[in-house]
């Protein structure tokens, strides 16, 4: 990436010779070109940018690195064990259920980033179900989304695949995606079940790819 100091000269100035000789002084002096791949690199681009140049991004679109996390995904209570409840235990196996509950902690820059883009989706968006899939879709390009109207003011959010647990939190802080005002959005996550020998993440013949 190069910058041309005489694009910055209005053209009814692009003879004077004191004015070029000025910019042109100046230029040597700020030398432009040699931080200008840094600044795009390390501040401009979101996804290459770090650090406290996040944090800038993070103002602009109106996101805190520090957040809360509902820490209750996934985690086995106990109870009777049933279809509706598969992740049941037993006496001495699990604790009893207190509710889901939050946590605010500060996220790595990888976490953040994803907030940042979410968030900078959710201000621009008309909250449109086929954009609100299209805007899923592009925060998570692994998985398989399906964002669809159960019944009226109703929407139910299913994702397929592996995703992380700031992934996770997104879709169920309730912040995203920016439903709009009234509606409840019921989100249910599935793991990729693949081919191999039989177990909780494994599936026969012509029930799921192969784990590459």
């Amino acid at each position: 990436m190069s910058f041309d100091v005489q694009e910055t000269i209005l053209s009814q100035y692009s003879s004077s010779p004191r004015l070029r000789a000025l910019v042109e002084g100046l230029a040597k002096v700020i030398s432009p070109n040699d931080g200008l791949e840094s600044l795009y690199k390390n501040l401009i681009d979101v996804d290459t940018a770090s650090g406290i140049c996040l944090d800038v991004w993070g103002r602009i679109v109106g996101v805190k690195r520090e957040l809360d996390m509902t820490t209750e995904i996934g985690a086995p209570y106990f109870s009777f064990k049933s279809k509706a409840n598969p992740t049941a235990k037993g006496f001495n196996q699990a604790p009893f259920y207190y509710g889901a509950h939050k946590t605010t902690f500060t996220v790595s820059d990888d976490a953040y980033r994803l907030y940042i883009k979410a968030k900078a989706m959710a201000n621009i968006s008309t909250g449109s179900l086929q954009e609100l899939n299209a805007m899923i879709q592009r925060l998570l390009p692994e998985c398989e989304i399906h964002l669809y109207r159960t019944a009226p003011m109703h929407l139910k959010l299913v994702v397929i695949g592996t995703i992380t647990d700031y992934e996770k939190n997104i879709l169920l802080s309730g912040t995203f995606p920016p439903i709009p005002t009234g509606v409840t959005l019921e989100v249910d996550l599935k793991r990729v079940k693949f081919f191999g020998f039989k177990d909780t993440d494994n599936t026969g013949f012509n029930r799921g790819p192969f784990k590459r």
